[in-house]
């Protein structure tokens, strides 16, 4: 791959734009589309998701890896003492490590890596000045000089206000209102202010702060523990998978699916459904701006060889030929048609992706089903869970009630 040239301005004309006439299908991502479609790809990751500083035993959010940091005793102030007295010492990787330095290699691709980076990084986090010391310390000996030119550092306050990109979801928030728990979901805590510049995508450890992000319109993920050798400088290109169906479109088709009594009674309701509407282009999903994002940064690449190209995108769904057939419209009616920057991959109905995701080569995939991000993970993938939508309900409810102390032991069950 290093063997491409920079991106020249000239490359900007291969970017998707949204055709005229399409505005209303595009939503509340209408204004938004070229800003969302142009690099560089902006992500927003929490520090514990980038640097393991928290315990691997006892407070409920171990990453992947076997270096535990802090030992888990005192409570925040244990945490924050012991960043004080470890200063000097770099944290271990943790969970997300991995795929922000993949994608932050793209950046050697740009024409100007410091000032127009093609993937930049925005990381928060309530840390310390110690562990702002620490974090530094682990970009220097982590990031590459061509890669930490994308990465940023910011900290957020008790009180950061949440900006996304539209409304909530109406029907989980009225879910939320029936089960009276309004006062345990609020803005705040480490969605910052900074979102409001339009990130494509948030990154955490933490399940609660993920479905509270989608919850206010922004595009989120939360990283579950996994087991994956990622090799960052092998030169392969980077492969991002995404499920169709309450991720990249909104998940109507699911709930008609969820309504029958039977997986064929289910089957012919998501079928005639989609059979209905095959000329009306669906509702946008909650991580339409990371996939367009995306998509913008591999069109850059587009006009090489696909032996030559650095990044791709793959969709993996389990809708047959028929239903496909609404997707694809919807897609070439909003201007994201070109083959050669995304494929389609068909998985049968009610197989697990992981399998096909390994052939595939994916590097992560974002997915709203627990049942297909335990696949993936059982795969050795890196997953990122959209924790929001119809299958996502009972999710949601729970973590409520339990609040941002929800962390993987509560979550690893629904992968099971």
């Amino acid at each position: 791959m290093s063997t491409i040239p920079p991106l020249v301005t000239a490359n900007l004309g291969l970017l998707p734009q949204l055709p005229q006439g399409v505005e209303a299908a595009a939503g509340r991502f209408a204004p938004l589309f070229k800003e969302l479609a142009a690099p560089p790809f902006r992500i927003v990751a929490d520090s514990s998701v980038l640097f393991n500083t928290h315990s691997t035993d006892n407070t409920g959010r171990a990453p992947q890896d076997h270096v535990p940091d802090w030992d888990g005793k005192g409570g925040l102030e244990g945490w924050r003492a012991y960043q004080n007295t470890h200063h000097d010492l770099a944290p271990p990787p943790g969970r997300a490590h991995a795929l922000i330095r993949k994608l932050l290699t793209l950046n050697q691709y740009a024409t100007d890596p410091y000032n127009e980076p093609l993937v930049r990084v925005d990381v928060v986090s309530k840390m310390p000045y110690a562990l702002a010391d620490r974090f530094m310390k682990a970009i220097e000996r982590d990031f590459s000089a061509h890669s930490n030119q994308g990465i940023r550092r910011f900290s957020y306050g008790q009180n950061g206000k949440v900006i996304g990109h539209g409304a909530s979801d109406p029907r989980i928030q009225e879910l939320i209102k029936k089960l009276g728990l309004e006062e345990k979901i609020q803005a705040g805590g480490p969605i910052p202010n900074l979102l409001e510049f339009g990130a494509n995508l948030y990154i955490t450890a933490s399940p609660y702060w993920a479905a509270q992000a989608l919850l206010n319109g922004i595009a989120a993920v939360y990283i579950p523990p996994h087991i994956n050798n990622l090799d960052t400088d092998d030169g392969q290109p980077i492969i991002v998978s995404f499920d169709c169906d309450g991720v990249i479109i909104d998940d109507e088709a699911e709930k008609e699916f969820q309504k029958g009594a039977t997986f064929l009674e289910r089957l012919f309701n998501f079928d005639q459904h989609e059979t209905n509407l095959v000329n009306t282009i669906p509702l946008l999903g909650p991580l339409f701006p990371a996939f367009l994002g995306l998509y913008g940064l591999a069109s850059l690449f587009s006009h090489l060889p696909s032996e030559q190209r650095p990044f791709r995108i793959i969709m993996v769904t389990a809708r047959g030929p028929a239903t496909q057939r609404r997707i694809k419209a919807s897609l070439r009616k909003l201007g994201l048609n070109n083959a050669e920057v995304m494929s389609a991959v068909e998985q049968m109905s009610g197989e697990e992706k992981g399998p096909w995701l390994v052939r595939n080569n994916a590097t992560v995939h974002f997915d709203d089903s627990p049942k297909h991000i335990g696949s993936a993970l059982k795969h050795g993938i890196i997953a990122g869970h959209v924790v929001d939508g119809v299958v996502n309900e009972a999710i949601i409810a729970a973590l409520a009630q339990k609040g941002d102390k929800a962390g993987d032991q509560f979550m690893l069950p629904f992968y099971k």
